[in-house]
């Protein structure tokens, strides 16, 4: 796989190189010069990490990160039932869906308290 992506990347080079001479001394048509960028883009795109796989269960700590919040603060939520979660195996996961379930529940307008001083 690696050497896959080497000869990819070096060809992209290549053909960058060829657009950038083409360019500069305009000894190819418009249209070769078309086709080379096709081709790059091609490339990049054939080459680009699909669309990352978004993971349905959730760690506390990538709960806490898409809440805002500590990974105590989730914790709580689920320990309390306002946040459901499954255990798998001893690994105790949240699914999305609950986090989405969770966040439909506040308030979108809270009032601004001030702060403690």
């Amino acid at each position: 796989m690696r050497d896959q992506h080497t000869r990819t990347a070096d060809r992209a080079r290549t053909i960058a190189a060829e657009i950038a001479a083409a360019l500069a001394t305009r000894r190819q048509s418009e249209d070769a010069v078309l086709r080379l960028v096709a081709e790059l883009v091609t490339l990049a795109t054939a080459t680009a990490p699909s669309a990352a796989v978004q993971p349905r269960l959730l760690t506390t700590e990538q709960a806490a990160t898409a809440l805002g919040v500590s990974p105590e603060t989730v914790k709580r939520l689920i320990k309390s039932g306002e946040l459901a979660s499954r255990l798998i195996g001893t690994a105790r996961r949240i699914p999305v869906e609950s986090v989405d379930a969770y966040l439909s529940t506040l308030p979108t307008d809270l009032p601004n308290r001030p702060r403690a001083s």
